[in-house]
């Protein structure tokens, strides 16, 4: 039975029925907000968790169709873990942005902004090989 209320509800989903998504959303995202957490090994914040929640159902949502009958909470794990990764990445590069920045004195501000740049770009350069 439950079962095949899920079945139902991820095929509204594939037809981008918004009550079906809301139920997901209702449904899961405890468990999504658990993924977060033991991904990042509790090193995100409560406001990157739930950013990070609302990403997986974006996600999702845009993706709609695409979710096969029967993987719906596979899938919502594997969105999650990924966009986890993403957030840490991410963190950690503006971090060593701000680290850079606080560790020299640079007076010009155009410099500061010349310097700002050029460090980010190598930086999105690095991320992109990986």
């Amino acid at each position: 039975m439950i079962k095949r209320l899920t079945e139902s509800l991820e095929k509204r989903l594939n037809r981008h029925d918004e009550s079906a998504l809301s139920e997901i959303i209702d449904k899961y995202s405890r468990l999504i907000a658990t993924v977060i957490y033991n991904t990042s090994n509790a090193s995100l914040s409560k406001e990157d968790i739930e950013e990070t929640v609302s990403d997986v159902f974006i996600v999702l949502w845009k993706n709609a169709e695409k979710v096969q009958v029967g993987k719906l909470k596979g899938y919502l794990c594997t969105i999650a873990r990924t966009r986890t990764l993403n957030k840490i990445a991410a963190n950690k590069n503006t971090n060593i942005l701000n680290d850079t920045q606080d560790d020299f004195s640079i007076e010009d501000e155009t410099e500061k902004m010349t310097f700002t740049r050029s460090f980010a770009r190598l930086s999105l350069k690095g991320t992109s090989k990986l």
